[in-house]
């Protein structure tokens, strides 16, 4: 058995990065999808309440939003890690 003494930090923090990232871009998607049916429900449910078409205007908002950030927050890591010098794999490489 062979055992790497100090274990490779970086791989190991990246091989649990590429999990957290699979999760969370495999969710994100449906998550968004839910929200929305359930706001479309909402609204069609709404008749004259005018409350329930301001809620249901809110989630999908919301639920846009949300997924923004997740789909940016992808972006700002892989360029972090970029300008850190780190192969994050794609076509964002950064020259300093």
């Amino acid at each position: 058995m062979d055992v790497n003494n100090p274990p490779d930090i970086p791989t190991i923090f990246g091989n649990l990065g590429e999990t957290i990232q699979s999760v969370i871009f495999g969710l994100g998607p449906a998550f968004l999808v839910v929200a929305i049916v359930y706001a479309g429900y909402l609204r069609l449910t709404a008749a004259d309440n005018q409350q329930k078409v301001k809620q249901s205007t809110q989630i999908i908002m919301w639920a846009v939003f949300g997924y923004a950030v997740v789909v940016g927050s992808f972006f700002i890591v892989r360029f972090a890690a970029a300008i850190l010098g780190y192969d994050v794999g794609g076509s964002i490489s950064v020259d300093l």
